[in-house]
């Protein structure tokens, strides 16, 4: 399998795993029998962990594969990766730990003041998600 395929596929999964956990998982498990809100963000920090240790670990292979020349990426690829790049750095430094944090707080239940984290996050998911299917488009080998 060349590198171009492989990194086409990983995209492809990655596209999947944020719909599918973002948009499908996250919102339907509230509305479950017997999920109170305790439980459902209890068991949403651990399952956006691993989402978020596993999507850096799809992030590598294309970084790594343009550091090493092994594939291109047109100009629309190319703003298309620094953008998930991006959004990959304000999650992990910023968001992530301050949605987690404040999940943490309700769980405990203690008062938490309204915010736009939780938006910001959506906003990002979805600007992942188009530039995902920009980044799959754009990945070509080298000859």
């Amino acid at each position: 399998m060349k590198i171009s395929e492989l990194s086409k596929f990983i995209v492809a999964t990655w596209v999947g795993l944020v719909f599918g956990l973002s948009f499908i998982e996250a919102p339907l498990k509230f509305t479950a029998p017997g999920i109170t809100t305790i439980l459902g963000l209890g068991i949403g920090r651990i399952v956006f962990d691993i989402s978020n240790k596993v999507q850096l670990i799809f992030l590598l292979l294309p970084v790594f594969s343009i550091a090493f020349k092994k594939i291109k990426l047109s100009k629309n690829g190319t703003i298309a990766l620094a953008i998930l790049v991006s959004i990959m750095i304000l999650q992990n430094l910023w968001l992530l730990p301050v949605l987690d944090e404040r999940a943490a707080d309700r769980i405990a239940q203690v008062v938490i003041e309204d915010s736009l984290h939780h938006l910001i996050f959506v906003l990002f998911e979805i600007l992942k998600l188009v530039s995902l299917s920009i980044l799959y488009f754009n990945i070509n080998q080298y000859e």
